[in-house]
């Protein structure tokens, strides 16, 4: 006689910080439930006001319900489902209100921007403008958020891409497309990444990659060209001779050591940094401060360059497809 094996569904688990009792509706994404209130789902949203039309005409059926209330499945994650809700009881006056949360991570700012524009928010245009101010249009604003910590990571960058090409903003030529190329073409991915991209645009990202590699070797042969700065204060011949040295190395080393695909980060200062502190031979501060400058020079040249950089890019990928456009027949297959 065979084993009869019956399969329970998990238990719903209530999200304590979107639970409200004097909500008239539960929202379930996954196994994770929120009690919230019918009006600001549709006050905020006509697609959500949508969806609760349709569950108040379809209510005297055998509507599935949670401590009394209806429930309203989407099948968006509750990391998404989370950010929605926030948007929508953000600035809310009322006695059971929570918290707005104004997350500084772009991973949030994409999931608002995503679900924004899913659910036809009222506010999708600021959230969209919240997550490209993550993507700067010049080279002072990329440095600027490098400096505050805000250096977005390639599992944000892919995000990205894929909200930029599902709304239809991902011309190559644009400086967030192009931003978002270069972050996920240049990083390593960490582990639990569940978005990936496309095709060809992972294709593209190799083949950027690849370009930004020789790049990077080549700027670090430029920077350490020529000698010791003029003014410099060091001791006789000190700084002229780490500096060659470390071009010889450059040139005739382990190229991996140069070779790095984050061109237009800060590298490089660390190197210089350790110039200048090694103890007995370490370059002067004015030397140092000279390769800094360099460097930077050096890597604004190469944000300027990236469109040019992405367009041979583009132009090697049409060429191993006979000309065709890579994006269209990744659609068409």
């Amino acid at each position: 006689m065979q084993d009869i094996v019956t399969f329970h569904q998990p238990p719903t688990i209530k999200c304590l910080d979107l639970w409200f009792e004097s909500g008239d509706v539960v929202v379930v994404a996954g196994y994770v439930a929120f009690r919230v209130h019918r009006d600001v789902l549709s006050d905020n949203s006509t697609v959500l006001a949508d969806m609760l039309s349709s569950l108040a005409a379809s209510e005297e059926s055998n509507q599935e319900e949670l401590d009394g209330c209806p429930v309203v499945r989407l099948k968006d994650s509750v990391h998404d489902v989370k950010h929605l809700l926030r948007m929508l009881y953000n600035g809310i006056d009322r006695d059971d209100g929570i918290e707005p949360i104004r997350p500084a991570a772009c991973t949030d700012l994409t999931s608002e921007a995503r679900m924004a524009h899913k659910y036809k928010l009222h506010t999708r245009k600021e959230s969209y403008s919240a997550l490209r101010h993550h993507f700067p249009s010049t080279f002072a604003s990329w440095e600027a958020l490098d400096s505050e910590g805000l250096r977005l990571s390639a599992s944000d960058a892919i995000e990205a891409i894929n909200l930029f090409r599902a709304i239809g903003d991902d011309d190559s030529t644009t400086p967030h497309m192009l931003v978002a190329l270069y972050l996920a073409s240049g990083c390593t991915l960490p582990d639990g990444v569940l978005e990936t991209l496309r095709g060809a645009d992972v294709e593209r990202c190799v083949l950027l990659r690849e370009a930004l590699l020789e790049r990077s070797a080549w700027m670090a042969a430029q920077l350490f060209a020529g000698g010791a700065s003029a003014d410099c204060r060091g001791a006789e011949g000190v700084c002229d001779a780490r500096i060659a040295e470390t071009r010889a190395a450059v040139l005739y080393g382990d190229a991996d050591e140069w070779m790095h695909a984050d061109a237009l980060g800060e590298s490089m200062r660390s190197w210089i940094d350790g110039m200048e502190l090694e103890k007995g031979r370490g370059i002067c501060g004015i030397c140092a401060g000279m390769l800094c400058e360099r460097d930077r020079e050096l890597r604004r040249e190469l944000w300027e360059e990236m469109p040019a950089l992405l367009a041979r890019v583009e132009e090697e990928m049409r060429g191993a497809r006979g000309g065709h456009d890579e994006d269209e027949e990744w659609e068409e297959n």
